[in-house]
């Protein structure tokens, strides 16, 4: 399995109905990895969360306090604006959907307008 494997890329993330307890929507409004990880935590209403990348692994380990409803990341457009970061912030949505996946449970939808799909690759080495 590669990084990657466990996103889904659509046509129109906003028409996207998922199934999910919450669908947060994510966008390149989102400059520095303070806001992103803020407006992440804010919207899942999480009991905790630190200001780093660990932090937001915790987070999306846990969701325990979803009540065993799933979550949906939506992305019309990539958040930050370092290449880095967003390398960093995707391989960490890629492990944790596959941790989820890999324990037969889908909690973690990390998606994404198609039209991002070859830059997601090229960010995560696939």
């Amino acid at each position: 399995m590669n990084f990657g494997d466990h996103f889904e890329f659509v046509a129109d993330v906003t028409a996207l109905a998922p199934p999910a307890a919450v669908a947060i929507t994510l966008t390149n409004a989102l400059h520095t990895d303070r806001q992103l990880l803020r407006a992440i935590y804010r919207q899942l209403e999480a009991p905790y969360g630190g200001e780093n990348w660990d932090a937001l692994r915790d987070v999306l380990a846990d969701l325990s306090w979803l009540c065993g409803g799933s979550i949906a990341l939506l992305h019309p457009t990539l958040p930050l604006r370092s290449a880095a970061e967003q390398t960093i912030y995707l391989r960490i949505l890629s492990q944790e959907a596959m941790r989820w996946q890999a324990d037969g449970i889908n909690r973690l939808r990390p998606v994404f307008w198609a039209g991002l799909k070859n830059t997601v690759r090229d960010l995560i080495g696939d």
